[in-house]
């Protein structure tokens, strides 16, 4: 009772602490939410950038981002800290006095620090600890630690030299913040060679791959550019929050009341506005030319540090079926921004384009006699012919040419669904096609004459809005994202046999057009299979019924798992696996991989 008493006592009896406590509250969830959440993942998407996926530009991007989105961390739980203090009647010392404003490294810290500690060298083991705690314990992280100690030490050496002598403020504050981004980056980065890499194409070195354009397409899209901006304008121009609420008045709680609003408002609102009306998407989904949607891990899979995880598993996976006589081939479907790159990045130069090191992933693949059957150039083909302009410097009427190719080009969406992550019905028949082909080719003794022919039965029509328009969690989606229709060719029964000595793995690619669960089901029978998918098309063409494992979402791990599973002596009775998976499962790098739900471990068959 007596702590209640207490409680009540310092909520009513100090209630005129609370509205300048609960003031500075908004102002630091607003910094963590609104500005350092979307920063950071600008710059994760820099600092993850595999080989030649960076450029000069989305390097500074990527680490100045990082810089504000640390600032606006630490000061915005330095604002709730104090806020709280305050709100309960206490008073905690300032931090933060406008860091980035500083003249020197030494007065960067200084405006850091935490008052009352006279040297600058707790508040680096303090930030390092928690950068540690945050990122992980690095040797670049020591190495930025005696950087900013180093250049420390040396304005202090310096002081007596240019005691008369100083530059204009401006240049010394510029200075400064490309001596603290360019350390910034050992902080950030995974580890000494990735902060060299880094730094190296920071300065203009490194070999850029097609992919490069990609990233730098979502990096500087517009809202990025503008939450860079706000954050500048915030950082070098706007009083910080002590000196904002130094003198507490009402218009400053209504501000501070608005921002508490804006930083816990419900998400899909600010989905809906942020979709509808600036075409920006979340972390799921990014928005392209034409509203074409892309799903981000696409993206992350051509311009990460991948692929690396798979192969010892894959390797592993395939010599265990062939000590049972079971031969494995693989089918990486592209992705949408494999073909599609320029709905991504707005250059039509660009005919299709794959992680730089997917084809030496591959060929590693096939020296170990694993079977790889890459399609992405093939789906590049079978898309319609689009106009190419290459003129560096076109004349006004060129212009007008190259408006009217992007155009054009914006509106092939025929490999793939414009709203959904997964192929046509076109591209789907066409994969079959070639499987089917390959198949016959390679392992014509799986292929076991039938005494009843597999047919097409019938046509439908079927309408989607799409997976892709889901992940947006829109609480209004119709306006902008009308249903893609399409034409399915439903086959008739004798497509499936868990006896067949073909088994096929997949995931979602080949259960879209089957599986009702992923949309184009049948309005009147929500539930039924819709059999016009490509485990049924596959067994059309090859005149075989298949034993069909296809699990959403988990093509790397699950079907593998459903296929070890089963007693050995049925696995021996197998002659071919036929594993089709997205491509991006096998290109994501390991921590985009695991943020996508995608997982690679080994299995354990039955003895």
């Amino acid at each position: 009772m007596h702590l209640l008493n207490t409680f009540l006592f310092i909520v009513f009896i100090q209630s005129k602490n609370l509205a300048p406590g609960l003031t500075r509250i908004g102002f630091g969830l607003a910094k963590i939410i609104l500005l350092a959440a979307p920063l950071g993942v600008i710059a994760n998407g820099a600092f993850s950038a595999g080989t030649g996926s960076l450029t000069t530009i989305t390097a500074w991007i990527g680490v100045t981002a990082f810089a504000f989105q640390i600032a606006f961390i630490f000061s915005g739980v330095s604002d709730i800290a104090t806020g709280l203090a305050c709100a309960l009647g206490f008073h905690l010392p300032h931090h933060f006095d406008s860091p980035y404003q500083g003249t020197s490294i030494t007065d960067f810290w200084r405006r850091w620090s935490i008052p009352g500690i006279a040297h600058h060298c707790v508040n680096l083991l303090l930030t390092l600890i928690i950068g540690a705690l945050w990122l992980g314990p690095r040797w670049s992280l020591l190495v930025w630690l005696a950087l900013h100690g180093g250049v420390m030490a040396l304005e202090r050496w310096m002081e007596k030299f240019t005691a008369n002598v100083s530059a204009p403020q401006i240049l010394r504050i510029a200075f400064t913040f490309f001596i603290l981004l360019v350390t910034w980056v050992f902080f950030r980065a995974d580890s000494l060679a990735a902060a060299a890499q880094y730094l190296g194409v920071m300065f203009g070195g490194g070999t850029q791959q097609p992919t490069a354009l990609l990233l730098q397409s979502e990096l500087t899209s517009g809202f990025n550019v503008l939450q860079l901006l706000i954050a500048s304008v915030i950082v070098w121009f706007l009083p910080n929050t002590q000196n904002i609420l130094r003198r507490f008045t009402w218009w400053k709680a209504l501000l501070g009341l608005i921002l508490f609003i804006a930083a816990v408002v419900p998400r899909k609102t600010v989905q809906d506005w942020l979709t509808h009306e600036a075409e920006q998407g979340n972390r799921q989904v990014y928005i392209g030319y034409n509203k074409m949607l892309f799903y981000q891990p696409d993206l992350d899979a051509l311009t990460g540090r991948g692929p690396h995880e798979a192969r010892d598993v894959i390797i592993k996976f395939a010599a265990q079926l062939k000590e049972r006589g079971v031969a494995l081939l693989i089918v990486p479907v592209p992705s949408k921004p494999m073909i599609y790159p320029e709905l991504v990045i707005g250059d039509t130069r660009h005919d299709w384009m794959t992680h730089p090191d997917a084809p030496a992933f591959y060929q590693a693949l096939r020296t170990q006699g694993i079977n790889v059957l890459d399609l992405t150039a093939d789906f590049a083909k079978l898309r319609d012919r689009r106009r190419h302009v290459f003129e560096d410097a076109p004349d006004s009427k060129d212009k007008t040419a190259v408006a009217q190719a992007k155009s054009q080009a914006r509106e092939l969406t025929k490999t793939f669904l414009k709203q959904d992550t997964h192929w046509t019905p076109e591209a789907m028949r066409f994969t079959a096609d070639k499987v089917a082909a390959y198949v016959k080719l390679k392992f014509p003794q799986t292929v076991q004459p039938q005494f009843k022919m597999i047919r097409a039965v019938d046509s439908v029509e079927r309408k989607s809005t799409g997976d892709l328009v889901e992940l947006l969690d829109l609480d209004h989606a119709t306006p902008s994202f009308a249903a893609e229709r399409v034409l399915l060719q439903v086959v008739g029964e004798g497509t499936e046999d868990r006896d067949s000595p073909v088994v096929l793995l997949g995931d979602s690619f080949v259960n879209i057009y089957d599986d009702p669960a992923l949309g184009f089901e049948n309005p009147a029978k929500p539930k039924e299979r819709i059999s016009a998918g490509f485990a049924q098309t596959l067994a059309q063409r090859l005149q075989q019924p298949l034993d069909v494992i296809a699990i959403n979402g988990s093509g790397s791990i699950g079907v593998r798992k459903a296929l070890a599973a089963r007693p050995d002596h049925e696995i021996r009775t197998k002659k071919l696996v036929i594993w089709v998976m997205a491509a991006r499962d096998l290109l994501l790098s390991k921590d985009a991989a695991r943020a996508a739900g995608v997982e690679w471990t080994d299995v354990t068959f039955k003895p």
